[in-house]
């Protein structure tokens, strides 16, 4: 949400989207980036790969949900029929498609009546396998949760033992599996009452290029996927230990000298500024883990004025927002000037003037995933050249005026209230149902039947209230 809201102000105040990029070790972190920029209606395109719900083991995933909903889905049977691999060839394929056209049935009819298939024992017990696993995933769909149904099905599959070398492409796919199960979690926590039918919905709608712009978007990419091209600023994500650096180079001299060439090639695509940003934690296997910050960071550490990281256990004690960027009580933000486009900009380390309990406070109501919400900007913040650190007399200044220039820009926030009746170009007519958020940023979900609920930017999102 820092990402897309600094975007969204500086494109307000002339910017184009296509000055900015997005950087990644590792694409699985795009998702998130991807729905947060659709919230505020900022193209995007994910350069030299596909869109999360757009890749193999995504879609893969989808496949099994969609014959879950719907087991006469005869195009999903076919497509995971082999995977991960089961030993069942084309020719077998073949054969039971050819015998539900002949006898009029669907692929999954004909899987229950794999006995009258011209086939030997040995396709047949395979065949019988993959209907067994077909027919207790769709009995489970009707008995678990979203969330619940998703992990099952991935134990069920051995989803991740399908990629489980340690190759680059087999932990990027593992995380991107991980990541699948987050989204689901997420929207299952924003639609305790969704059905699998509406997540799907939902899904497909994530994945709608149409309205994209061809011609000024913001690149989402791997840091490998832009050597050689320049953007007047990139923002660097997922600057932890385990994510970039990857965990496997931890422990190879050899592999963290590669991992900090690539910090290198990420640094150096920024032509006037970049950033770097992190979570403070992450939601994986289950479970939210804090997480401790990058030896990269670590070794900038004086060039960008940052202060001492306390222990991993420590993060949540004391000052909240204690390495949060002042403008993002969720994860931090570093940032640096190359020139004057964007020096002074949201940057820097956080004031320390709110208490532990106010964290919890603030986490409890949600308030952690807006942007700004009642936090006061810190005097204290930095805009950092190469080479050198100084003082930025003018952030705190600019940093106001972003927030002023939003704030006189936007919609007026008064209009909304619980019950209200709302139309966006994107999802269709829903109904406010709840509200969060201070004066200037409140965050209103708006519930849009099938398609679920959405958390979007009452001033900024394209919402028309429906007299």
């Amino acid at each position: 949400m820092f990402t897309a809201r600094t975007i969204y102000n500086f494109v307000r105040m002339g910017a184009k989207f296509s000055d900015f990029a997005v950087l990644m070790r590792v694409n699985a972190l795009t998702r998130s980036y991807e729905q947060e920029f659709q919230k505020y209606g900022i193209s995007f395109k994910v350069f030299g790969g596909f869109k999360f719900f757009e890749r193999k083991e995504i879609k893969d995933l989808l496949a099994y949900l969609r014959i879950i909903n719907n087991p006469f889905d005869g195009e999903a049977i076919t497509r995971i029929i082999n995977f991960p691999k089961r030993g069942i060839g084309d020719k077998t394929v073949q054969t039971l498609e050819n015998y539900a056209a002949q006898t009029e049935l669907t692929v999954y009819d004909a899987l229950l009546d794999v006995d009258e298939l011209p086939l030997n024992s040995g396709a047949k017990a395979k065949l019988k396998s993959f209907a067994a696993l077909l027919k207790d995933l769709v009995i489970q769909g009707q008995a678990l949760p979203i969330d619940a149904l998703v992990k099952y099905l991935v134990e069920q599959t051995h989803m991740r033992e399908a990629y489980a070398d340690s190759s680059d492409e087999s932990i990027t796919k593992r995380a991107n599996i991980e990541e699948f199960i987050n989204s689901v979690d997420e929207y299952v926590r924003l639609n305790p009452d969704a059905m699998l039918e509406d997540y799907l919905n939902q899904v497909a709608l994530s994945s709608d290029v149409d309205d994209m712009d061809d011609s000024d978007y913001v690149t989402l990419a791997t840091i490998h996927a832009v050597k050689g091209l320049e953007f007047k600023c990139v923002f660097t994500c997922g600057l932890e230990e385990g994510t970039m650096p990857v965990s496997r180079a931890m422990d190879s001299e050899k592999d963290m000298e590669e991992e900090r060439r690539l910090m290198y090639v990420a640094i150096t695509r920024a032509r006037e500024k970049i950033y770097f940003t992190r979570s403070k934690s992450r939601y994986l296997y289950g479970k939210r883990e804090p997480t401790a910050r990058s030896v990269f960071l670590k070794e900038l550490q004086s060039q960008l004025s940052l202060p001492d990281e306390r222990p991993v256990y420590k993060q949540y004690e004391g000052d909240f927002g204690g390495y949060g960027n002042s403008y993002n009580g969720y994860g931090g933000g570093y940032s640096s000037g190359y020139g004057n486009s964007y020096n002074g900009g949201y940057s820097g380390y956080g004031s320390q003037n709110s208490s532990y309990n106010r964290y919890k406070q603030q986490e409890d109501e949600g308030v952690y995933r807006t942007f700004g919400g009642n936090n006061t900007p810190s005097k204290n913040s930095y805009s950092t050249g190469m080479g050198s650190t100084k003082k930025s007399e003018n952030t705190f200044s600019f940093a106001k005026k972003m927030i002023a220039t939003s704030t006189a820009q936007g919609k007026d926030e008064s209009v909304y209230a619980v019950g209200t009746k709302v139309s966006h170009p994107r999802f269709g007519e829903g109904t406010v149902v709840s509200l969060r958020g201070g004066v200037g940023n409140v965050i209103i979900t708006v519930d849009f039947g099938k398609l679920g609920r959405k958390e979007l930017s009452a001033r900024l999102a394209p919402l028309t209230v429906i007299r």
